[in-house]
């Protein structure tokens, strides 16, 4: 994870929506998960975009290693709830 991650506080139940808004392909986390611990982590290509994108989800928050703006837009789109 080479970018500074952006902190979102959210549900599980916001975030279930949030993910499948978000990647069209989930690929494999391979270097992406080394050292973390008590989290899990998705990675995959954004829609629309292409860019690789990657969620590490914690309880209650997760951070966002890419465009802060896309998160806010499905935010924005969708209900959420």
């Amino acid at each position: 994870m080479n970018r500074k991650p952006y902190r979102f506080i959210c549900t599980y139940k916001e975030l279930s929506c949030i993910i499948p808004n978000l990647f069209y392909e989930i690929l494999p986390v391979c270097n992406e998960c080394n050292g973390i611990k008590n989290s899990l982590i998705i990675k995959g290509r954004i829609i629309g975009t292409g860019e690789i994108g990657v969620l590490e989800i914690k309880e209650n928050e997760f951070n966002f290693y890419g465009d802060s703006n896309l998160i806010k837009e499905i935010r924005g789109k969708r209900c959420l709830v």
